[in-house]
């Protein structure tokens, strides 16, 4: 196994440890998608290769920006089933009470890790972007990101993120602004 901070171990699974890999497109197409989204939008953006990262906090690091001006998609489900996804800033957490609150559902809950894989197949998982993908899923952007004039996203993939205007990401997006994040 290779960790995140570049040292290599060996990893003996237990007794009835069963590995899966599920199919996926290649991720280079992930990010081809995105970036043909937005140039159908006509929206100007950077793309910016980077070292893999696993978290948004250490994408912050490896692009040397600012955790706030780092987005981070969290996928959650309203009590119906319906997700929606929610853009925080890297350095805050999603406060679903307030989510639930600002698409007026009675409650909304994080999708668990091991259905998200299924759910976005042609994103890595972690890397489920603001737009693109499935569609007709709400997207709530936290206003702390507003704030910033330009956002860093991932783009379906560890390894490459997209910078653009916040103001084209809630266009792209569709997205609705609201006050969703927690320190």
């Amino acid at each position: 196994m290779r960790w995140q901070d570049g040292h290599e171990s060996f990893l003996y699974p237990g007794e009835g440890v069963t590995f899966r890999h599920p199919e996926r497109r290649p991720v280079k197409q992930a990010a081809a998608e995105l970036i043909k989204i937005l140039k159908s939008a006509g929206v100007s953006f950077e793309v910016l290769p980077h070292r893999r990262t696993e978290t948004a906090g250490d994408e912050a690091v490896a692009l040397g920006a600012l955790p706030q001006t780092v987005a981070k998609t969290v996928v959650c489900r309203t009590g119906t089933g319906a997700r929606v996804r929610a853009v925080i800033p890297a350095s805050t957490r999603v406060d679903l009470g307030r989510l639930a609150k600002a698409i007026d559902a009675a409650r909304v809950e994080l999708v668990p890790e091991a259905e998200l894989a299924g759910l976005y197949p042609e994103f890595e998982l972690g890397a489920v972007p603001p737009f693109g993908g499935t569609a007709g899923e709400e997207v709530v952007v936290d206003v702390g990101l507003a704030e910033c004039e330009h956002v860093l996203v991932e783009a379906g993939v560890h390894h490459v993120s997209l910078r653009l205007r916040c103001e084209d990401l809630l266009n792209v997006a569709d997205a609705r602004l609201a006050d969703i994040a927690t320190g």
